[in-house]
């Protein structure tokens, strides 16, 4: 039997009468059909709950279409936030098969099978926390704050024993002794003043949204061995610095986003003191210290878990009662403290080292005291079932995370552009993740394609040697030639039309719009090139961010699928909805379609269904380029590594 026999799509409204993830007590119909050509005895559906109880149901035959009986069942979500997982089983009058999802388990179209079925996943989750429209409509812009920008300043105060270079575009470099630890932390001298300086640049790139690397207390230069979460770090500034920021940017409509840091502390802290630099009773001087509780000691003082076997990151135990109230629960704790003073969000540092109930206490009391902040979490899979030390993760259940970082959306696209996957592979993937996140989360995810802790896209797409194959010399001193510059480019300009026309929030990490090259850590930290900006790439995003702000339908609109075969990829962004409150119809229709070949591409695309007579493309600056429906269809011809962006009228 083939699997034209059975057919089932997940992500069709005619078998599954709700798409993607569901809300808790929520009805929905699933419908499946099977070629009449044999003798159907029974169809049934399997439904696994959280439990890992598997509930055999039989399923009701309703029609005959085609050849093929329609069998149904009537289903109805629990009223607890779970994953469920789901199968077919077909009896025949002298065998059996079962039907799950794909081999890829990517959703969609599925498979027959003897034995052992892919699963299909419903996520189930609770509607609790709206998105704040400052945050669903916002270009968030991540900042290193000491590699952005420098300002001198009688606010700051420099640090002993560490480096600071003289020339701002030098290359950083960490110094390091025979064990491999670091002798001497380097430091350009950014500063909190150097933010300030350059708002208006980021108002020109139509930023309204600042995620900052940490930016507390900490004897690192990258701050995720935080001394002390409620003061500023001396290098950058100080609370009067910070009220400045915090006024500055609230004239010109940004907000703030901090990184939570709270799986680990430094050991050189006022809650660990390993080094003995502060007054207060460190947990390793002494099990009376009120902070020795939060600590995992192994054997008092000098074995204790630690991040990733780093010793000077001694990991934390979050559900701690002294360590939730100083960090969510009192009046002036940690969280309360920065959120008072004008910042909107948190993003969570290791996400999956965080236990579910710390992750589910800090939403609530962010919420309960600034109803529109945002909660954000670094996980680079799945986030609808990630599993973490041997227990499957809830961020989407509704009391936690409004999203993630979007590694998955940036390795598909870059898979795509790489020639690694066509366009149809591609379209499978991201609809594996439209099925299973809730779509408040598909909204609110943090859609990045570089940060601090991988390479930088220009270094990606310009295909560059595989960092693995250079030695760190090497690593420093790459450039892209002349070349592979020029194809860099055309695909970064690929990359930064998507990030700004699907689904979630994008987010620039400094420096990408000015053509920053560089591998992972240090290398991805270089400096701001501030008078050495790549213009071509910097006047580019300041296009495409002017039309994210400019139409809600790329933030706010619906997401339909066009086109997607070999190196073509189009699809729509639209509203089509009443204003009660105004009376008023608001329409908005685009059509973003993407060309990551070396090769001019001619497209003819059949938009039957949708209302709009004519489009023009809104990225070409010079001429009016004007298409006309014609028998509910469009001619496109795409140029290579070429994107357009068509506003219907």
């Amino acid at each position: 039997m083939d699997n034209n026999h059975i057919i089932y799509d997940s992500q069709a409204l005619k078998y599954k009468s709700i798409f993607g993830a569901i809300k808790i007590d929520t009805s929905f119909l699933i419908n499946i059909e099977i070629c009449n050509t044999k003798n159907i005895r029974n169809v049934f559906l399997h439904l696994i709950d959280k439990n890992n109880i598997d509930k055999k149901m039989p399923m009701e035959f309703k029609k005959v279409v085609d050849f093929y009986n329609v069998y149904s069942i009537d289903l109805k979500t629990p009223n607890e936030a779970q994953l469920l997982f789901y199968y077919f089983e077909i009896e025949f009058e002298d065998f059996r098969v079962f039907y799950g999802n794909n081999e890829e388990e990517l959703g969609g179209m599925g498979k027959i099978y003897e034995v052992n079925p892919k699963k299909y996943q419903i996520s189930v989750y609770e509607d609790i926390y709206d998105i704040p429209s400052w945050y669903q409509n916002g270009i968030m812009y991540q900042i290193f704050v000491d590699r952005f920008n420098k300002v001198k300043s009688e606010n700051t105060t420099l640090k002993d024993d560490i480096l600071i270079y003289a020339n701002w575009y030098d290359n950083p470099s960490y110094l390091k002794n025979e064990k491999g630890d670091i002798k001497k932390w380097d430091y350009f001298g950014g500063n909190l003043e150097g933010v300030i300086q350059k708002l208006d640049y980021l108002k020109s790139l139509n930023i309204n949204i600042i995620y900052f690397n940490p930016i507390f207390e900490a004897h690192s230069n990258h701050k995720y061995d935080t001394a002390d979460y409620k003061k500023l770090d001396s290098m950058f500034g100080n609370e009067e610095v910070f009220k400045k920021l915090i006024e500055e940017c609230e004239k010109r409509d940004i907000k703030i986003i901090l990184d939570g840091v709270f799986s680990h502390t430094g050991s050189d802290s006022i809650y660990f003191n390993r080094e003995g630099k502060y007054s207060e009773i460190g947990a390793y001087e002494s099990k009376e210290s009120k902070y020795f509780d939060w600590y995992k000691f192994k054997d008092y003082p000098d074995e204790y878990e630690s991040w990733w076997g780093v010793k000077t990151l001694p990991e934390i135990n979050e559900l701690t009662d002294s360590y939730l109230d100083y960090i969510i629960r009192d009046d002036d704790s940690v969280i309360k403290h920065w959120l008072k003073k004008g910042v909107s969000g948190y993003r969570l540092d290791v996400a999956d080292e965080l236990p579910d109930k710390f992750i589910e206490i800090l939403k609530k009391h962010m919420k309960e005291y600034k109803k529109d902040s945002i909660l954000i979490g670094e996980v680079w899979e799945d986030a609808s079932n990630k599993e973490a030390y041997g227990e499957l993760r809830k961020y989407f259940y509704g009391k936690e995370l409004d999203g993630v970082m979007n590694y998955p959306f940036k390795d598909i696209i870059i898979d795509f552009l790489m020639n690694r996957i066509d366009a149809n592979k591609m379209s499978k993937l991201f609809f594996k993740y439209m099925e299973n996140y809730p779509i408040k989360n598909l909204y609110s995810n943090m859609n990045m394609v570089s940060s601090h802790d991988i390479p930088r896209i220009l270094t990606i797409l310009g295909e560059s040697p595989h960092e693995n194959n250079l030695c760190n010399m090497d690593k420093e001193s790459y450039r892209l030639d002349f070349d592979k510059l020029e194809l860099g480019m055309k695909r970064v300009k690929l990359i930064s039309l998507m990030q700004m026309t699907f689904y979630g929030i994008p987010c620039l990490y400094y420096g990408d719009e000015a053509g920053l090259e560089g591998y992972s850590d240090p290398y991805n930290r270089r400096t701001y090139p501030w008078g050495k900006e790549n213009q071509i790439l910097l006047n580019w995003y300041k296009k495409i961010t002017f039309l994210r702000n400019k139409y809600k339908a790329l933030s706010n609109g619906f997401f339909k699928l066009l086109y997607a075969k070999d190196n073509i990829y189009i699809y729509q962004r639209y509203i089509d909805h009443l204003d009660v409150y105004n009376n008023k119809s608001q329409k908005q229709n685009l059509i973003i379609a993407i060309n990551r070949s070396d090769n001019e591409e001619h497209v003819e695309l059949n938009i039957c269904d949708i209302k709009t007579n004519n489009y023009k493309n809104i990225l070409n600056n010079y001429c009016d380029e004007i298409y006309h429906i014609k028998n509910n269809k469009i001619h496109l011809n795409l140029k290579a590594y070429e994107g357009k962006v068509l506003l219907g009228y």
